[in-house]
C-alpha cells in the first residue's frame, strides 16, 4: 500500500533554540537532549555533519521539533531561507510505509521529487547513545516550505517510553493549519501528495489522515481553526493542535503558573498566541484520539522502554 497514513510531526525554526527549548518546556512538554543532525548533501553523497539541531517533543501519536542552527560554519539545512520569510512552522513530515514506492508513486501524479534522502542523527537510550536513521522524501521547491514524507528506520529510537511521558499530559499532534492564497490549487497539489482527497469545511480542505490532520484554509478562514490571526506572508502555517488525555486541566495550571497568555477555543479548547510559541499558534484539545493500529502499530509496538 502506499499514500499518507500520519501526520508524522512539523518542524518549527527559531533563530535561538536554547531559548526556544526553555519556553516550550514552560508550556509543559518534555524534551529531548540537543541532537545535532548529519546526512549527505547531494543524492549518494558522503554523510556529513550539519550545523542544525534540535529538541523534539516526542508523542504517543507524532511529535514537535524545534530546529536551529548551532554551527554557523557548517550546511543550514536551509533554516536561514526559512528564518528569512518567518520564525515557525517551516516543516511538515508527513509518514509513509516504505518510501522507495512513494517516489514512485509521486513522479507518476507529476510532482518533482530528487528521490530518497537518508538522514540520521544520534539519541540517548538508557543503554548508552545509539542512531537514529530515517528515509525523507522531500517535495522539491515546495513554496510552503519542507514538505517531505518520511519512513522511520529506527522508531524505537525515537519512540522510548520515558520521553512520551510530559507534565502537561499532551499525548497526540493532532493537526497543522496551512493558510494559503489559493486553497483550490494548494489542494490538488496535496491530494497528490497525500495519495488522498480532502474533506470540504466550508472555505477550507482538510486532509484526514490515520493519524492526524492537515487543514488548509485562506484568511478568511483561518479563524475557524485558530484564534485569529493576521498572515506575515503567504503561504504560511499559522499553527498546530495537540491533544491531552486529561481534559487539559495540567496544561491549564501549567499556563496559569507560567503565565502565560491563553485563550478560550470552542469546546474547552486552549489556544496559546503564536507570540508566546515560537511563532506558531499552539492549541491545546482536551480529548485524546482514539488508537488506530493501522498507522501506528509498528512505531508503538517497537517502543524499548526499560528493556
Amino acid at each position: 500500500m502506499t499514500g499518507v497514513d500520519s501526520l508524522d510531526h512539523i518542524g518549527i525554526a527559531v533563530p535561538d533554540l536554547a531559548a526556544a527549548a526553555e519556553t516550550y518546556r514552560r508550556l509543559g512538554f518534555l524534551l529531548t537532549s540537543l541532537q545535532q543532525q548529519s546526512g549527505p548533501l547531494e543524492p549518494g553523497g558522503a554523510v556529513k555533519l550539519w550545523g542544525s539541531a534540535n529538541h523534539c517533543a516526542m508523542l504517543l501519536q507524532g511529535y514537535l521539533e524545534l530546529i536551529g542552527i548551532v554551527d554557523p560554519a557548517l550546511h543550514d539545512n536551509q533554516l536561514n531561507r526559512f528564518l528569512a520569510r518567518y520564525r515557525g512552522i517551516h516543516i511538515m513530515a508527513l509518514g509513509v510505509a516504505d518510501a522507495e514506492a512513494e517516489v514512485a508513486r509521486l513522479r507518476a501524479s507529476g510532482l518533482v521529487v530528487a528521490g530518497v534522502r537518508p538522514m540520521q542523527r544520534p539519541v540517548a537510550t538508557p543503554k548508552g547513545t545509539s542512531e537514529v536513521r530515517f528515509k525523507r522524501v522531500p517535495l522539491a521547491d515546495a513554496p510552503e516550505g519542507r514538505i517531505q514524507l518520511i519512513e522511520h528506520l529506527t522508531p524505537e529510537l525515537m519512540w522510548q517510553t520515558h520521553l512520551l511521558a510530559h507534565p502537561n499530559r499532551v499525548v497526540a499532534l493532532t493537526e497543522t493549519v496551512l493558510c494559503v492564497a489559493d486553497i483550490a490549487e494548494t489542494a490538488e497539489r496535496f491530494a497528490r501528495l497525500a495519495g488522498t482527497a480532502p474533506l470540504r469545511h466550508g472555505r477550507a480542505r482538510i486532509f484526514a489522515f490515520a493519524a492526524g490532520r492537515l487543514v488548509l484554509c485562506d484568511p478568511a478562514s483561518l479563524g475557524d481553526f485558530m484564534t485569529d490571526l493576521r498572515p506575515p506572508t503567504l503561504p504560511w502555517f499559522a499553527g498546530f493542535s495537540v491533544a491531552t488525555d486529561d481534559g487539559n486541566a495540567a496544561v491549564r495550571q501549567i499556563l496559569l503558573r507560567n503565565r502565560i497568555a491563553f485563550a478560550e477555543h470552542g469546546g474547552g479548547d486552549l489556544v496559546v498566541p503564536a507570540a508566546s510559541a515560537c511563532g506558531a499558534a499552539c492549541r491545546f484539545q482536551p480529548r485524546a484520539p482514539s488508537p488506530r493500529p493501522s498507522s501506528l502499530g509498528r512505531v508503538r509496538n517497537a517502543s524499548i522502554g526499560g528493556t
